[in-house]
């Protein structure tokens, strides 16, 4: 778990350090040389570091009460607390998931749901955050909490057809963008296939949003139609000369046209008169003016009731989804208000521990119980070499090198401990600097001989980032006495881990360095 404090602070913090520990490199002339004096610059420089976890604070206070218990000392590793944020890859039992980052999360009767009930809340791609405690390659998960839900993007379709005259006009509108053709055909699934290829969607977006309306034939349509196989007979006038007009008869279909031409339905003999004929002639034209006209109104009318309509949609699809976005947005302010808040306890909580921490390493608390000092202050370095190998990816591996520059506190029969004054550690590209630590003689086997120490270091990356380093060594002979005049190699033990992230295979030297 990553939390901020500020550059101001953590200057401080440091420049007290510093005047406690006038011996690490960088600033005695006689010590090992190293680049801790340019880190410390590149540290105060940046803005936001990020600090210890409460586990590796509290692993730390564990290690010193245990200090004087060499005896029965372990190479069990302390559990390190983290926070992250990933989308669910696959549920794999009712009591662990993977991400798709390839974290396992276990889930046990302690676990926390925050916003959520019950395991079988959560499905494949729900995006949670998770706090929990890394061991052995998994986040044993103490709180989780659905973080946000995937939502498909609702498109908005229109699609109208209307048949009239045995022609199909279509009009579609999809998210704003407007399709308008005819199509010479009605058959239903003739119109779907045509507005599926003049727009790409799908059937079933077509067929959930088709509206289809077919124009009812009138009286005089269906008049004409019912006529359209007999025979009628018409007096035909000549446009223009009405003293000629004759009889004559015409099939059903033709009907219409002559009449629209200005004929009449029946004999030339029922009219009386070239006025009578031209008389007619007029009543006839002003009719169908008349006919146009309704025609006219009634499609300007129903052109304004259908847009009326599709204004009055549109302006509830609007409202509605301004009334989600407000929703949304109000659902994301209370979510950063209260993580906000929680951050704010948790940095204002981290910041206790780590004053404390350093009150602790300024008074010498820091290195556990020394009843009496060496006399005489050693220095030694530890060289490293091997391989790091990735805790989420066993195929990820990484070349490992760096030093490690140590002073004697006391080497005492029953107890060795020693001061770290810094180093690097280099993993691939990554850089660790060592800022402080510590290290103790232990035995590694139940006959007590003193080969074996524990080295846990506070380090800073290249990127500013606070991390912390755990290494445990075997040595080829026991740290008594006077050692370290010839170097005496060690093998670096598989739970060694770097910043949580590097599992080491490596081995090295240890040696005194001339005073």
């Amino acid at each position: 778990m990553k939390t901020r404090i500020s550059s101001i602070f953590l200057l401080a913090v440091l420049a007290l350090g510093l005047a406690s520990y006038p011996s690490m490199p960088g600033l005695d002339q006689n010590g090992p040389k190293s680049s801790f004096g340019m880190n410390l610059f590149v540290f105060a420089q940046e803005a936001e570091v990020e600090v210890e976890t409460e586990a590796e604070v509290e692993a730390e206070e564990t290690d010193e009460e245990t200090d004087e218990e060499t005896d029965e000392e372990t190479d069990e590793e302390t559990d390190e607390e983290t926070q992250l944020i990933g989308v669910i890859r696959s549920i794999d039992s009712e009591t662990q998931f993977t991400l798709e980052t390839g974290e396992e999360i276990i889930i046990d009767e302690n676990t926390k749901f925050d916003n959520f009930e019950s395991v079988n809340d959560l499905q494949v791609g729900f995006e949670v955050e998770i706090e929990g405690t890394v061991a052995d390659g998994t986040i044993l998960a103490i709180e989780i909490e659905i973080e946000s839900e995937t939502e498909e993007q609702e498109q908005e379709i229109e699609i109208e057809v209307e048949i009239e005259e045995g022609v199909a006009n279509i009009k579609a509108e999809i998210d704003g963008e407007e399709f308008e053709f005819t199509l010479e055909e009605t058959e239903r699934e003739t119109i779907i296939n045509a507005i599926i290829d003049r727009t790409g969607l799908t059937e079933e977006q077509v067929v959930a949003s088709l509206e289809l309306k077919v124009e009812e034939e009138d009286e005089e349509s269906e008049k004409q139609r019912n006529e359209s196989t007999e025979r009628v007979t018409l007096c035909h006038v000549p446009p223009g000369n009405p003293n000629k007009a004759h009889t004559i008869i015409v099939g059903g279909p033709a009907v219409e046209m002559h009449l629209e031409h200005g004929d009449f339905i029946g004999a030339c003999s029922n009219i009386e008169g070239e006025g009578q004929i031209e008389a007619r002639i007029a009543e006839k034209q002003a009719e169908r003016e008349e006919r146009m006209a309704e025609k006219r109104a009634e499609r300007e009318a129903l052109i304004a009731e259908k847009q009326a309509e599709r204004e009055e949609r549109l302006a509830e699809k609007q409202a509605e989804r301004e009334t989600r976005l407000a929703e949304r947005e109000a659902k994301a302010l209370e979510r950063a208000q209260t993580l906000i808040e929680r951050l704010e306890q948790r940095i204002s909580q981290l910041e206790d521990r780590l004053q404390n921490l350093l009150n602790k390493v300024e008074s010498g608390e820091y290195f556990g119980n020394i009843p009496q000092r060496d006399s005489i202050t050693n220095s030694y370095t530890l060289s490293v070499s091997g391989t790091a190998s990735s805790l989420f990816d066993e195929s990820v591996t990484s070349d490992v090198s760096g030093q490690v520059f140590l002073e004697n506190l006391v080497t005492a029969s029953n107890t060795a401990k020693f001061k770290v004054t810094g180093g690097e550690i280099f993993v691939g590209d990554n850089i660790y600097d060592i800022v402080f630590g510590k290290a103790r003689v232990s035995s590694s086997g139940t006959g007590g001989e003193k080969d074996s120490m524990v080295l846990i270091l506070q380090t800073i990356d290249s990127e500013a980032n606070r991390n912390t380093v755990r290494l445990n060594l075997d040595f080829e002979s026991e740290l008594v006495g006077e050692f370290g005049a010839e170097p005496i190699l060690f093998q670096v033990l598989d739970n060694s881990k770097v910043s949580g992230q590097w599992e080491l295979s490596a081995t090295g030297q240890l040696s005194q360095v001339e005073s």
